[in-house]
């Protein structure tokens, strides 16, 4: 939220159960929250916060994910979705009260109907229903929902069948009134059911991805024709992150740049550490400074940094964490890794 106050999820005692902290003095002391009004049993798997009082959660036990809203600080929660027959996959705050859910549809639990998308303008208190799972959504689970402004919406997911040919991204740009079906070019798709994730609005023209099955990132210049170039590698990605139009991929033991806004990738780092078994995280706090987290054997994790953009990094420090899945980066002076 700002440099000293933050929210954060966490497992409490080794548990299979997250739940929510906050921080108001820069990290340096956590408080765990009550929850009163979540069952115990829920599991939250993601949060969005305008503040430090006000904020939405999405909770899920064995069926089904259901979104929860405070205005307490955390102290206490009720149930904000109870019209919901979906599975609810990310949310995401847009500014000026309004909050954005995406996910997919269950009819009777059993059967996958397509993708939605959710939008409240009122921090929860009632939803409308932007994609319902039919027409050009039919058949597609969203994993992802980005903003850029009050009209640019983009929803990326999977096909959830497979040997499904559906490109599963929709995009809009007048705010969720009208959606446009998107398409992978040149017609050679070679995954068995496409699946686009890590997704970035880079400007308001350039979206960039990564395509699982073919392990290729992807990108459009028009927010309906995407393209991939095979040629620029094919591996994991665990992470990407853009600082202006330099892009960086977090793929293995290796870092990969874009340094036109997400078109061409090369490894401008590989590191030399035999115990340095995958990066997890990017993070920039400038277009020339950045971090990236890496986990290593026996159970450490790896900071390693960039002051020229990319060119080249050092390991700067080996902390006892033995697992560590994101880093935020908001100053040159200041980072978290959790």
């Amino acid at each position: 939220i700002t440099a000293a106050e933050g929210w954060a999820l966490v497992e409490v005692n080794q548990s299979t159960t997250t739940r929510l902290a906050k921080t108001t003095d820069g990290g340096t002391t956590w408080t765990i929250t009550p929850f009163q009004g979540v069952a115990s049993n829920i599991n939250i798997s993601d949060i969005a916060f305008k503040d430090m009082t006000s904020g939405l959660v999405m909770g899920k036990d064995f069926d089904y994910r259901n979104v929860y809203r405070t205005f307490d600080g955390g102290l206490t929660f009720t149930y904000a979705s109870p019209h919901f027959d979906d599975v609810p996959m990310d949310i995401h705050y847009a500014g000026n009260n309004t909050y954005f859910t995406a996910g997919g549809i269950n009819m009777h639990k059993r059967v996958f109907k397509g993708g939605v998308v959710f939008k409240t303008t009122d921090d929860g208190e009632t939803w409308i229903p932007l994609l319902d799972g039919t027409g050009d959504a039919s058949g597609l689970q969203f994993y992802t929902i980005k903003t850029l402004g009050d009209s640019i919406l983009v929803a990326s997911g999977r096909c959830n069948e497979y040997d499904c040919p559906i490109w599963p991204v929709l995009t809009s740009t007048d705010g969720g009134a009208t959606w446009l079906k998107n398409e992978i070019e040149p017609n050679n798709y070679r995954g068995p059911s496409p699946k686009v994730s890590a997704l970035a609005i880079v400007t308001d023209s350039r979206l960039v991805g990564y395509e699982r099955a073919m392990q290729l990132p992807v990108y459009t210049n028009d927010f309906e024709n995407w393209f991939f170039n095979p040629d620029c590698f094919g591996g994991n990605c665990n992470a990407m992150t853009f600082a202006t139009d330099n892009g960086f991929i977090a793929s293995g033991q290796h870092i990969l740049k874009s340094v036109d806004g997400g078109q061409h990738w090369d490894t401008c780092y590989r590191t030399t550490n035999e115990r340095i078994s995958h990066f997890n995280s990017l993070a920039f706090a400038s277009a020339q400074t950045g971090l990236t987290i890496a986990t290593a054997m026996p159970f450490n994790t790896v900071v390693v940094r960039t002051a020229d953009a990319g060119n080249t990094w050092n390991e700067i420090d080996t902390l006892d964490l033995h697992y560590s899945y994101s880093i935020w980066y908001p100053s040159w002076n200041n980072a978290w890794i959790f």
